[in-house]
């Protein structure tokens, strides 16, 4: 009888240990397909913000080449997004790190858009500072005609002047004549 009930109780654990088992199993089956899927979204994640740096590197680029007076600023800017880049390629996918990259990106995405900001405003400076420049051109055209009008008057009356510097008086007969206050000269 003893044989039957530590068979039975032997039984009984090898049912307990079989259940912890297969819910041990069925615990890491669980947690290693979320560890995979967790995997899956941190390198999806990993790939969109490493095309959004891309995407933002070339848009650096085409700022610095329509902007000389931001250009260091900018060419600082777009080297600090490929030295994140380069970090973002060779890190680990795990969040801890991904939440660093993401931080990081977002400050410098804070900077891209004042570069940004900054870079239109001086795109308006431009537009306003051309039309002043040509309007100041045709002003500036107009008084240099009406300069050279002054100029070619000036050499003609000059001419006159010299022709009548060389005329002189010959065969001059003066008479002295009085009026009176009838208008009658005498």
């Amino acid at each position: 009888m003893e044989n039957k009930q530590n068979n039975s109780g032997l039984k009984a654990a090898v049912v307990v240990l079989a259940l912890l088992f297969l819910g041990s199993l069925g615990y890491i089956f669980k947690m290693n397909s979320d560890n995979k899927k967790q995997v899956t979204e941190l390198t999806t994640e990993k790939t969109s913000l490493e095309n959004e740096i891309k995407a933002k590197i070339a848009e650096l680029e085409s700022m610095s080449n329509e902007n000389n007076a931001l250009k260091s600023d900018i060419d600082a800017q777009k080297a600090e997004m490929e030295k994140l880049l380069g970090e973002l390629q060779k890190a680990k996918d795990d969040s801890a790190s991904m939440r660093k990259y993401q931080g990081l990106y977002a400050k410098l995405n804070r900077e891209f858009e004042n570069l940004k900001a900054e870079n239109e405003l001086l795109k308006q400076q431009n537009v306003t500072l051309k039309s002043n420049l040509d309007s100041t051109n045709v002003v500036l055209d107009d008084a240099k005609r009406f300069n050279d009008t002054l100029v070619m008057q000036n050499d003609n009356l000059t001419k006159t002047v010299e022709k009548g510097s060389k005329l002189s008086v010959l065969n001059l007969n003066v008479l002295a004549v009085k009026e009176r206050s009838s208008g009658k000269q005498i």
